[in-house]
This record gives C-alpha cells, structure tokens and sequence, in this order.
C-alpha cells in the first residue's frame, strides 16, 4: 500500500515538473540518482567474501548431513526416536472457531430459555402477572430475548 501511495505521489509530481519545466525528466533524474547510489555503496570486495563466507558454512552444514542422518537411522532403529509436531500458525483460525462455537452455544442457550419459559406458561407457578402468566416465565423470556439478540450481533460482527 505504501509503495502504491508513493508511486502515485512521483507520478503526480512527474505531471506537476512537466507542466512547469517540460525538459525535465524527473524518472530520469531518480533513476541516476539511485545508480550512482547504489555504485557508491557496492563494495565488490566485500560481497566476494560475504558470499564465500555464506558458501563455507553452508559447505560444513552439509559435510555433516550424512552423519546426522545415520544417528538418526540408528535412534529408529533401536526404538529411541520420538516425534513431537506442534502446529503453529493456527491461533487466529482457534480462536475464530472458538468464538463461533461460543455464540452458536449462546443461541441455543437463548432458544432453550424461550422454551422453557413458554413451559412455564402453562403452569400455575405464583407470583403472576396481571395478565397471568408466571412472573418467573416473563423472566425467562425477557433474559432469552435478550441473550438472543447479544448472540446474534456477536455473530453478524464475524
């Protein structure tokens, strides 16, 4: 994204240079600019030994490969090899299906109250409403709405 903004930026100051003074080449202009940058920071000398640095070590790494790989052949061989694997990279994934469960368990939870409190209707359970339904129904109801609608806004924000 930053890249796109400064190009875009160049590319508006290209058109602005143009307008201005139309001999000059702004990308031209960079483009020596950063040559000659960079050929006065290029150190042939070093990126020589940096390389062959880079190729001995890597060298001695692998002169040892076949040895590692017979200790290895051997610990099979005897039984002493254990494998340990652990996932990595998967948090988010875990905690997204976790918050999916947590809100589907939620609305079940709300359904399961507006159930019961639809049961508890047609007991005579006192105290009552004026109307006559079991004030521990209406709390029932009011509590299952209510977690309900908290279920669902959690699950439209995902």
């Amino acid at each position: 994204m930053a890249s796109f903004m400064l190009l875009r930026s160049l590319i508006m100051i290209e058109g602005v240079i143009e307008e201005l003074c139309p001999r000059l080449n702004l990308f031209e202009l960079l483009s020596t600019k950063f040559v000659d940058r960079a050929k006065k920071n290029f150190d042939l000398k070093k990126e020589i030994l940096k390389v062959g640095e880079d190729v001995l070590s890597l060298g001695k790494k692998a002169a040892r490969i076949p040895a590692l790989c017979a200790d290895a052949l051997k610990d099979i061989v005897k039984g002493n090899t254990k494998i340990n694997l652990e996932l990595t990279g998967y948090e988010e994934l875990e905690h997204s299906i976790g918050e999916m469960v947590r809100n589907v368990i939620y609305a079940v939870f709300a359904c399961v109250m507006f159930y019961g409190s639809c049961l508890l209707c047609a007991t005579e359970i006192e105290p009552k409403a004026e109307n006559g339904m079991p004030l521990l129904a209406i709390a029932g109801f009011l509590f299952s709405i209510a977690l309900g609608i908290y279920s669902v806004k959690r699950m439209s924000k995902k």
